[in-house]
């Protein structure tokens, strides 16, 4: 029999470059900005989660060096709407900074990093995680947005991003079920 591959390892495959590359091209960028407090093993967890998240629904890493990060997000996606992935180890809160709101995205997602696999645990949309409660989990006065990880919505709600046509074609029927009333102000787009 031969050696299992795990999920993480396929996505890495299949889109031509590991975590471990991808952390690299970030820290890379980092070590020009003195401002920059990355630590290694997170930056490629953070990698990890982004790869998979990507295969699975069928979307592009962002492989540019950015010296001071990212603006929030790690995909756009075919509507617009901004994702970002945040991997732990033990990613028992979905957690999101009150200094950097301005930058989240629209849908924060939850993944969970054991060596070698990634799983999607979760997501929730920004409006919602600026209605959860706060807290300083690590004492250092810097507030965190937190929703537990059990309360996020399904994966299988984001399956929309993958299959766009089905959502434009699902949206043209419902409009052509519901016909505009006469005299509406309604125009059809």
């Amino acid at each position: 029999m031969g050696a299992r591959i795990s999920g993480l390892e396929l996505a890495e495959s299949n889109l031509g470059i590991t975590a471990d590359e991808l952390a690299a091209v970030r820290e890379g960028a980092h070590i020009h900005n003195s401002s920059w407090n990355y630590c290694s093993d997170s930056e490629t967890i953070g990698c990890a989660g982004e790869i998979f998240f990507a295969d699975r629904y069928g979307l592009d890493v962002d492989r540019e060096p950015r010296p001071y990060g990212d603006d929030g997000w790690d995909f756009k996606v075919w509507d617009g709407t901004t994702i970002d992935v945040h991997t732990a180890r033990k990613p028992w809160y979905l957690l999101a900074k009150v200094r950097t709101r301005h930058k989240w995205s629209d849908i924060l997602v939850l993944a969970r990093y054991v060596p070698h696999e990634i799983e999607l645990l979760g997501w929730e949309t920004r409006e919602t995680l600026l209605n959860c409660p706060r807290r300083d989990f690590g004492g250092f006065g810097d507030e965190t947005h937190y929703l537990p990880a059990a309360k996020l919505l399904p994966m299988s709600g984001l399956d929309w991003i993958r299959e766009p046509e089905t959502v434009v074609e699902l949206y043209t029927q419902l409009e052509l079920a519901m016909p505009i009333p006469a005299g509406s102000t309604m125009a059809r787009t």
